[in-house]
């Protein structure tokens, strides 16, 4: 497997993997209706070395959590040179999660879900009820009620919910009473007009969940919160005061439905698109005066000399400057997911195909 160079030089296709893959068929995950998603979070490790929380919801707001391993079986557990694990997936422990208004009928739509890395809580939003529900194990705490449809959620440390709904990011702590649980509020631009968010991330949830952490705002060590949508932007703020720090404008053609911060370097980010494109950049904001100086030449010339020198557009141009790599699939992703603590990415698309990929910044 690999990847040959595309048209224009700076695009790669992904060639196919001609060793055969042992997938596991998870029954005990099984839903009533259609799958909206699935949430992965480091779990108890008495339950095995690598196990994993897994929350899978349904387009209803059903979920079904368990925990995740990988029984090594004959195989002994062995990892084969090109990272791939010889043995077979089980669930243990599974058990349902359903919100209070469940049985009532309702139409079915967008829901996602999320579960905390340090604790036993879940979350489930739902896209036309507007809401939350926080599970704790498998009863229901409490039911928050959003301003906008919610697109997607993540849970930060034991009780910070992170919530995109409609074009705002909006962050509830679970340990306070219910009229003040809402702790902030950031609007993506400064125009209701611009579009929805479907993709959040978080990186450095410890510093996130005390509001502390070292580095200054935009270096490699800050904690970040990252989210994009319909406007085709990353937008990029510091959690420890909840302010803006920059964006990353037209990073791709189409909306943005995925986005993962790296852990080689938090300063570059990932991101897909609605339709088949995976793109490498980084959010940061290139100061530089050569740089200003090749986009006042492009402003008003049509041309600058250096990297983007093929561009057709200041826009395309700052685009071209930020992309590492990227490269497209066959046809339109599913969904995509980062392995945690790795730059190791997985997505599927339409197609019922896999794709996996890995980036390092040096």
């Amino acid at each position: 497997a690999g990847l040959e160079r595309g048209k224009g030089g700076h695009v790669y296709l992904p060639l196919s993997d001609r060793k055969a893959r042992a997938f596991s068929r998870v029954d005990s995950l099984s839903c009533r209706s259609e799958i909206q998603s699935v949430s992965l979070a480091s779990g108890d490790q008495s339950a095995g070395a690598g196990s994993r929380r897994v929350l899978v919801t349904d387009s209803y707001g059903r979920g079904v959590c368990g925990v995740l391993s990988v029984d090594p079986g004959d195989a002994g557990g062995a990892v084969d040179a090109d990272g791939s694990i010889n043995g077979v997936v089980d669930v243990q422990g599974a058990y349902s999660l359903t919100p209070n208004d469940s049985l009532v009928c309702m139409e079915g739509g967008l829901t996602a879900g999320a579960v905390s890395h340090t604790s036993s809580y879940s979350v489930i939003s739902r896209h036309f009820p507007k809401d939350l529900t926080v599970f704790d194990g498998d009863v229901v705490v409490r039911t928050l009620h959003t301003l906008e449809n919610p697109n997607s959620v993540k849970m930060v440390g034991e009780t910070l919910v992170t919530v995109a709904e409609g074009n705002l990011v909006t962050v509830y702590d679970l340990r306070i009473a219910d009229r003040q649980t809402r702790v902030a509020r950031m609007q993506s631009c400064g125009s209701a007009s611009r579009g929805h968010i479907y993709a959040l991330a978080v990186r450095g949830e410890g510093s996130v969940a005390s509001g502390r952490g070292a580095g200054a705002p935009g270096s490699a060590s800050c904690p970040l919160l990252g989210a994009g949508g319909e406007d085709r932007d990353v937008h990029v703020w510091d959690p420890r005061v909840w302010k803006s720090i920059t964006r990353w404008s037209n990073c791709l053609k189409y909306e943005i439905i995925s986005l993962h911060f790296l852990d080689s370097d938090p300063r570059y980010c990932l991101v897909s698109g609605m339709d088949y494109e995976v793109a490498c950049g980084s959010w940061f904001e290139n100061k530089s005066k050569a740089f200003n100086k090749s986009l006042a030449a492009l402003g008003t010339k049509g041309r600058a000399a250096g990297s983007i020198t093929e561009a057709g557009s200041v826009a395309e141009a700052q685009r071209q400057s930020r992309v590492v790599a990227s490269y497209r699939c066959q046809s339109r992703w599913i969904g995509m997911s980062k392995l945690d603590g790795e730059d190791v990415f997985v997505g599927v698309s339409t197609d019922g195909k896999v794709y996996q990929s890995s980036f390092s910044i040096t």
